[in-house]
């Protein structure tokens, strides 16, 4: 049995996968919305995965690291995936990447850029999944302007990254995205899209649906070891990664630790495109049934505590 922590507004990501995908795992996942754990007295034991971290709050994260720990301490067959403080966020992530030489872009917060910043550059809000706010900058003027139009529409400076522009395009302009899922110990192929625009999110934009590279793509996992490395480095054990491929090398955009499979049903595709989403949510499948454990009947007591707030004296 797999139970899986998340916001309460993102359980579609795994419910329209085991819903549209892999009806067969319906008996296998329970979702347990993170804003319901605070009225929660006994979790059963099993197998969990924190997700949504990326986007919680550092007082969520430590809530939850105190139902970690409590679930942890009842040991064997208890099995957890991402721990609430230790998993890294995507800021945190991209700068030890760029640090260890892994990524060849860099990121940083609007108060800490560098006089050395490489243009082009971007500006995304760190903690979501809209992608870019903005088209890309080239100049230290544009960078202000972009910040302050921002800032002017609500979103907290602090925020948001400044990431330096990496450039995989071919040397026909396109541009590949390359999404892999870690599920344990095992890293599971999502899918290859393709794009004339530096950005690809969602589905393929490409005008051709190139079949060939993505079935190899998927069957082969190419890249296993070295993704299995991030995800190590990042201390997380279930998420799905996005990179390009850089002068032969990975560069990481992304860990998301509540992704979504599809965008669409089976019933959306075409037969070609039908079997490469079936073939990628049965891996997978195959990967989630891995990590299972056994229905069981014991319940662990969970309780979070809050530190003893401040009491503010009578006036005498």
């Amino acid at each position: 049995m797999i139970y899986h922590i998340l916001s309460a507004d993102n359980m579609f990501t795994t419910d329209q996968y085991v819903r549209d995908w892999e009806p067969q795992l319906k008996n296998s996942f329970h979702l347990i919305p993170l804003q319901e754990l605070a009225e929660a007295e006994r979790l059963p034991v099993g197998t969990f995965i924190f997700s949504d971290i990326e986007r919680q709050t550092l007082e969520q994260r430590e809530l939850l690291a105190q139902v970690w720990e409590t679930l942890e301490a009842h040991g064997p067959p208890m099995r957890l995936l991402n721990h609430p403080l230790r998993a890294k966020r995507r800021f945190e992530l991209l700068e030890m990447l760029a640090k260890e030489g892994r990524n060849s872009y860099r990121v940083f917060r609007c108060n800490e850029i560098p006089s050395d910043l490489r243009f082009p550059v971007f500006i995304r809000v760190a903690t979501d999944h809209q992608g870019p706010r903005t088209k890309r900058i080239f100049s230290w003027a544009g960078l202000e302007s972009s910040i302050v139009a921002l800032a002017m529409r609500g979103f907290p400076v602090e925020h948001l990254a400044v990431i330096e522009f990496c450039d995989t395009s071919n040397s026909e302009g396109i541009f590949r995205k390359y999404s892999a899922y870690r599920v344990g110990d095992r890293i599971v192929p999502r899918g290859l899209n393709f794009s004339e625009k530096w950005y690809a999110k969602g589905r393929d934009m490409s005008p051709v649906w190139r079949s060939e590279p993505k079935w190899e793509y998927v069957r082969t996992n190419p890249d296993a070891r070295a993704l299995l490395e991030i995800f190590q480095l990042a201390e997380i054990e279930f998420g799905r990664i996005d990179y390009g491929i850089n002068n032969g090398k990975v560069e990481v955009w992304e860990i998301n630790t509540c992704p979504q499979f599809s965008v669409g049903t089976p019933e959306w595709y075409f037969e070609d495109r039908r079997n490469y989403h079936q073939f990628c949510a049965d891996s997978l499948a195959g990967a989630f049934e891995a990590i299972g454990t056994p229905i069981s009947d014991a319940r662990v007591p969970i309780r979070m505590n809050w530190p003893t707030l401040p009491r503010v004296s009578e006036p005498a």
